[in-house]
């Protein structure tokens, strides 16, 4: 897979028709939704879990937001970096259309905004009882009991990497973001793309190591990072060109 990724990145990198990308690498190329930046059409982050309605479902993912609306695909036309979407799912976007900005009338945000106030209350409810849960467990309760005493889910993972496929990859992704010096137990909570809310409780950090990485696995992760690290420092490039350009025009005036 590392591979893979590697080779899409160059292939998106050196090709402005990514219908060219697509069949080099034996990929359907796809069209996704309108998205704006807060998510969806109309600004409403889609909620789907069928993976195979996700290429039209990729409002719902910040790190695609964020590129789509970055300077170098949005103005530059640019194609993005490889973005992960889950685990062994990873997306190359490039800009397709861009919509002008405009006022909504309020029969097109109606149902909207009635779905945002209904979220927006659940979602308190749901943040005043999961602070609720991380006070007692804090104050000694243990996960187990809590989870049990309010009929919840819960399970231990021991040994979890950080590319785990067993584990949901959202609480993967929270626990391997905070700090490797984080003084444990450190008991956290967070809100999933689905809305769900998850309490959760690390209780110890051990560092990784070469040693218990594939040679195979090391190599290409190295190309893939050397590869994005270029791909970073020729775009910075070129925009510092553009930046300090100077362009003089001349009228000429042909002979009859």
């Amino acid at each position: 897979f590392p591979e893979k990724i590697e080779q899409l990145t160059e292939l998106a990198y050196d090709n402005t028709n990514f219908s060219e990308v697509a069949e080099a690498m034996g990929l359907e190329l796809k069209t996704s939704a309108v998205l704006t930046r807060k998510g969806g059409v109309n600004g409403t982050p889609n909620k789907v879990s069928d993976s195979a309605a996700e290429e039209n479902d990729l409002g719902r993912y910040p790190v695609v937001l964020e590129a789509a609306f970055s300077e170098d695909v949005l103005e530059n036309g640019y194609s993005s970096e490889v973005l992960e979407l889950s685990e062994g799912k990873v997306v190359v976007l490039k800009l397709k259309e861009h919509q002008p900005e405009r006022v909504l009338s309020l029969d097109e945000v109606r149902s909207q905004v009635e779905t945002l106030v209904k979220q927006d209350k659940a979602k308190l409810e749901l943040q005043t009882q999961s602070e609720a849960y991380v006070a007692k467990i804090m104050a000694g309760e243990s996960v187990e009991s809590v989870a049990t005493a309010n009929d919840l889910e819960w399970q231990v993972s021991l040994e979890t990497r950080r590319y785990a496929a067993d584990i949901n990859r959202e609480v993967v992704q929270q626990v391997f973001a905070l700090p490797a010096a984080m003084s444990v137990p450190a008991v956290k909570s967070f809100v999933t793309t689905a809305g769900d809310v998850i309490v959760y409780s690390l209780n110890a950090i051990r560092e990784g190591s070469e040693q218990t990485q594939a040679a195979e696995q090391l190599q290409a992760m190295r190309a893939s990072l050397s590869r994005a690290s270029t791909t970073r420092d020729f775009n910075a490039y070129q925009r510092q060109l553009v930046a300090e350009a100077d362009v003089e025009l001349r009228a000429v005036s042909g002979a009859n």
